[in-house]
């Protein structure tokens, strides 16, 4: 029994004269890739689709800004794994890591750089052997699965924008009942959604539970609400909005402390200011009280001009005062004399 194996096919058109062709086709891939490329994803240096046939599920990388050998008109690159119906990569291992190896092996030994900026590429004359992806595709192991198979069947495309860790969660659990009514989904980091008719990253999906039921033509589904890779995104912007918040409140809070000890020194002069306007008012209020000559030491004193007294006035001051009985005798002492002086006189 023939070990069964994940299928590469990459397509391009290498000489500009040669048109869309298989550059690389290994373990028998189940299609050939169509030169239609999705709109509106431009500005990714390269995006994916997924699409869910009857008897496999096939992964594309279409990569943007590729130009012939020699040329610089704008060129195509594909290059898709499939896995048959009914099997996984083993341990648990996405499809999105055998693409992305395939895509670094193609980049490196099969094209040039020609602007490093945009990531913009030349076919190179000579391609690389086969040898280099055939060891790269074998050396990850199918194991059988019992997850069911949901097959697209629709006529339109559907889009999804998500990050790297979303898109390889996705391509481990693709089977999905939201898909069934497309033909494919584009997938990409970002790009022009509005030309798309159908939007799923708003759209909850439904992981379908494993199940051991061998129809799997007609698996037993049971559908369980679960959180999508886009829900998930959602999530972690949810967080990161959060951080941006706390760090807002922090940044604020550090700010109020920062100039609450300015209010306060502000207080503390307003405080001082109306200490200053009490004394003020209790010192007039004092002086009211005062008479004039006795006005608190902290007013200025008017010098008032000495009064003249003469020299006599201030020798009699000089003198001790009698005692008033002395007095008396000095005074009638003098009567006496000036009448015996006045008799004299006369006689």
């Amino acid at each position: 029994m023939d070990t069964i194996k994940i299928s590469l096919a990459i397509f391009g058109n290498q000489n500009s004269n040669s048109g869309f062709q298989p550059l690389y086709w290994i373990n028998d891939p189940p299609q050939q890739l169509e030169n239609i490329v999705p709109p509106g994803m431009d500005e990714n240096p390269y995006f994916f689709t997924l699409q869910v046939l009857p008897a496999h599920t096939q992964y594309t990388l279409i990569h943007n800004r590729v130009s012939s050998y020699m040329s610089a008109r704008p060129g195509v690159l594909k290059m898709a794994i499939a896995i048959p119906k009914g099997y996984s990569i083993s341990n648990g291992v996405s499809p999105l890591e055998v693409l992305l190896s395939v895509r670094q092996q193609f980049v490196d030994t099969c094209m040039t750089l020609r602007d490093s900026h945009v990531q913009a590429y030349n076919f190179k004359e000579k391609l690389a052997p086969s040898d280099d992806f055939i060891s790269i595709v074998n050396a990850y192991q199918l194991v059988p699965s019992t997850q069911p198979h949901l097959p697209m069947n629709g006529t339109e495309n559907a889009v999804m924008l998500l990050d790297d860790t979303a898109i390889s969660q996705l391509f481990v659990t693709p089977q999905h009942p939201e898909f069934q009514q497309f033909k494919c989904i584009v997938i990409a980091n970002k790009g022009n959604t509005s030309i798309y008719k159908a939007q799923l990253n708003n759209i909850p999906l439904t992981v379908v539970s494993e199940t051991a039921n061998d129809d799997t033509d007609n698996p037993t589904v049971s559908s369980i609400p679960t959180q999508t890779a886009t829900a998930k995104n959602d999530s972690a912007q949810q967080k990161k909005y959060l951080l941006i918040l706390l760090g807002i409140l922090i940044v604020m809070g550090g700010a109020f402390f920062l100039l609450r000890p300015a209010s306060d020194h502000q207080e503390e002069e307003e405080t001082d200011d109306v200490e200053l306007s009490d004394r003020k008012a209790y010192w007039e209020e004092e002086e009211e009280e005062l008479p004039a000559t006795e006005l608190p030491a902290t007013h200025e004193k008017k010098e008032t001009p000495a009064p003249v007294v003469e020299k006599k006035a201030i020798e009699d001051s000089k003198q001790p005062m009698p005692h008033p009985h002395t007095q008396r005798h000095v005074d009638g002492q003098a009567e006496e004399d000036d009448f015996n002086n006045e008799y004299v006189n006369k006689y």
